[in-house]
């Protein structure tokens, strides 16, 4: 897994951006039979259609513009939003299936 953040500054505002890409194929398939973490976005929230405001989002799914006043608090965000991911990924890469399988049992 690859963390990528894309800053900019426009119209006196800091932007932020998250891309995670190069999932590994255990990463894939223990989001596809775990789900995806949740990493809290808070300070930030965005909006989301059917959701409403937000402060958790999947790991695939962190690319949104994320608005500061000034570059200390986007600087601020990223650390912290880096520890966060990494976290997540640990947590991600550690989990096995030890249910999935067939059980008999003779009666």
């Amino acid at each position: 897994m690859k963390l990528i953040f894309q800053k900019r500054v426009d119209d006196g505002k800091y932007y932020v951006n998250i891309f995670i890409s190069e999932f590994t194929e255990t990463e894939v398939d223990n989001i596809k039979k775990f789900g995806s973490p949740e990493i809290s976005i808070n300070p930030q929230k965005i909006y989301r259609r059917g959701l409403g405001l937000v402060e958790k989002l999947p790991i695939h799914d962190l690319s949104y513009d994320y608005q500061f006043n000034d570059a200390e608090s986007a600087e601020e965000f990223i650390g912290e939003m880096t520890k966060r991911i990494k976290v997540a990924a640990i947590a991600l890469k550690s989990q096995k299936d030890d249910f999935s399988g067939i059980n008999e049992i003779s009666l």
